[in-house]
């Protein structure tokens, strides 16, 4: 378990909640609290709704395309992920014990993370890549958690040069267009 009296001392401010259990939690303990894609903020009820429970930042669901982000109104800030390898499952199998990744039946590489309590990530082969600038939030997140210095440097060198991505991403869902 955590201390939060610990973090208070030594200058923490924000939290990042993953679960709307943790909201009232962290907000009781003084914390500006940020809302994290778990949480599958889809829409502006949903934006609200984190509002009124003291969220002062919500990262928005990895399920949205460009469109309905748009469509999004907020009065706190919204943050977008634009580069990740995105969880595609958890579970309690430790395949992590085996190995840096899984292969499924036509060879393609899915690789592992351990979460905190011991349980097993399966990331997507691809990761997530959105070009930053057209996306119609206020934070635009890279999360680099489980990339090589080679992938770190190509996005650095992307963002200072736009220059393009080496290797193959996803774009998910964000370019979808609108369902009639």
């Amino acid at each position: 378990n955590i201390d939060i009296k610990i973090l208070k001392k030594n200058g923490f401010k924000i939290a990042l909640a993953r679960s709307l259990g943790q909201i009232s939690f962290l907000k009781n303990s003084g914390f500006e609290i940020y809302a994290d894609y778990s949480l599958n903020i889809v829409n502006s009820f949903s934006i609200r709704l984190l509002e009124e429970l003291g969220v002062k930042r919500a990262c928005l669901s990895y399920e949205l395309a460009k469109y309905e982000i748009a469509q999004i109104s907020s009065q706190i800030e919204t943050e977008v992920v634009v580069f990740s390898y995105i969880p595609l499952m958890i579970n309690e199998i430790r395949f992590y014990q085996k190995g840096e990744y899984i292969k499924d039946r036509i060879g393609n590489k899915f690789p592992l993370k351990k979460t905190q309590f011991d349980r097993n990530e399966i990331l997507n082969t691809l990761p997530l890549f959105i070009d930053y600038e057209s996306v119609s939030a206020n934070i635009a997140r890279f999360d680099i958690s489980f990339c090589n210095c080679e992938q770190i440097m190509d996005i650095i060198n992307y963002i200072d040069n736009k220059i393009r991505l080496k290797g193959r991403y996803t774009k998910g869902h964000y370019e979808r267009g609108e369902l009639l």
